[in-house]
């Protein structure tokens, strides 16, 4: 293989890599660091990287080449279970430096894996169910907030995955779950839908979003982080409001 073409492959696999691990869950200071440690263990001397949650930015010199990269970053969904592949993977290339046919098939290995979906099922349950019970919640409540919590991991995988604008989503689920919280209390199901709801909501809270962005601007990625927190404020207001459209749509059973 020609030596501009092995590195280009070589850049394009490190970017693709890190957009990979941006997408589920990575921090951005993280990301930019594997691009320049991939680089480096195949014999990179400068590596400019610039990424933001959205959008990776790459100037990598080589010995006798210089090779441009940049990447688009959406979709992202938090899976740390992939996550912790994609760093192993990190780390065995900078151990053994494969040829580029072995990082990509690797690559491709790890995204198809898919958490079992029963599992990833029960965290809905519990995540939910839980924190209804911590806050006060009654068995009955605990009972529906654990059906909704069902009812929202279908609805991710069924709808989420399709490429559905995140805030319009959130909103329209956030909704449905308001709604189904208050027909629960009218029907006599649950007992107190202020304490089901509180379970739920933490279904769509965009913790890790917010925490990132706070570790960003501490670490002074100034635009990274704010970029981040406006993306976990705007979730926020969908969440807040669709459970007051919920609330305008049905409020009145409950009076």
């Amino acid at each position: 293989m020609p030596e501009q073409i092995f590195y280009e492959r070589i850049v394009r696999d490190a970017m693709e890599l890190a957009c990979r691990m941006m997408k589920c869950g990575a921090e951005v200071r993280n990301v930019e660091k594997t691009v320049e440690r991939l680089c480096t263990a195949y014999g990179a001397s400068e590596c400019s990287v610039f990424a933001i949650t959205s959008y990776m930015f790459a100037t990598i010199r080589f010995r006798s080449h210089t090779v441009n990269c940049s990447k688009r970053i959406s979709g992202a969904v938090t899976a740390l279970d992939r996550l912790e592949e994609y760093n192993d993977l990190s780390r065995f290339i900078c151990r053994e430096r494969p040829e580029p046919d072995i990082i990509e098939s690797r690559m491709a290995a790890i995204e198809k894996m898919r958490p079992p979906v029963l599992l990833h099922m029960l965290g809905y349950i519990l995540g939910a169910g839980s924190l209804t019970v911590l806050v006060g919640g009654s068995l009955f409540d605990f009972l529906v907030s654990a059906a909704i919590g069902m009812i929202v991991f279908f609805c991710d995988r069924l709808i989420k995955r399709r490429g559905i604008n995140k805030l319009i989503y959130t909103m329209l689920m956030c909704t449905a779950v308001g709604c189904l919280a208050i027909l629960s209390v009218s029907l006599g199901i649950g007992t107190d839908m202020d304490k089901i709801i509180i379970g739920d909501i933490m279904l769509f809270i965009p913790t890790l979003t917010l925490c990132n962005s706070i570790k960003d601007m501490l670490h002074g990625d100034i635009f990274t982080g704010v970029y981040s927190f406006i993306d976990a404020l705007l979730v926020t207001l969908m969440i807040a409001l669709g459970f007051y459209i919920a609330e305008l749509l049905l409020g009145g059973m409950l009076t």
